[in-house]
């Protein structure tokens, strides 16, 4: 997938592909406007975790874009949950985990809620605030040293 999407996309200026596991984030100071995460979270134990988490790395008044497969409608669970579990092997994300995720400014759903995307927006005071953390801890550590 990291290949196709440098060979579709290597030419676009400003845009970096990585490879890492998404469950264990490490902070390497980095900071972005934009994350695209399609159909990660439905493979993920505990995706708020994750979706929370990602936060972090994106700079003030960044977002973080999310496609996923969620758990239908009511009267499409009986069938499509477990067809799920077979051709995707996914589970669903839950409604309720998605009301856990923080800082969630579009939700949209699409056929038959089998398919959500949201829109996660950092507020601008609040990444500048732990920004600003982040820096005041890094000039703390450099000053002991």
């Amino acid at each position: 997938m990291l290949a196709q999407a440098q060979k579709k996309y290597g030419y676009v200026r400003n845009v970096t592909f990585s490879r890492g596991d998404v469950t264990a984030l490490e902070d390497a100071g980095r900071r972005y406007d934009l994350i695209v995460s399609t159909y990660v979270l439905s493979h993920l134990r505990r995706p708020v975790a994750f979706v929370n988490d990602a936060q972090r790395f994106l700079q003030p008044g960044g977002r973080l874009l999310l496609l996923f497969y969620s758990r239908p409608r009511r009267w499409l669970r009986f069938w499509m949950v477990p067809l799920g579990k077979v051709l995707l092997r996914a589970d669903a994300v839950r409604h309720s985990e998605v009301a856990s995720f923080a800082n969630v400014r579009t939700r949209r759903t699409y056929f038959a809620g089998t398919v959500t995307l949201l829109e996660i927006a950092v507020p601008a005071a609040r990444a500048e605030a732990v920004l600003s953390r982040r820096v005041r801890k890094e000039r703390l550590a450099a000053h002991i040293r």
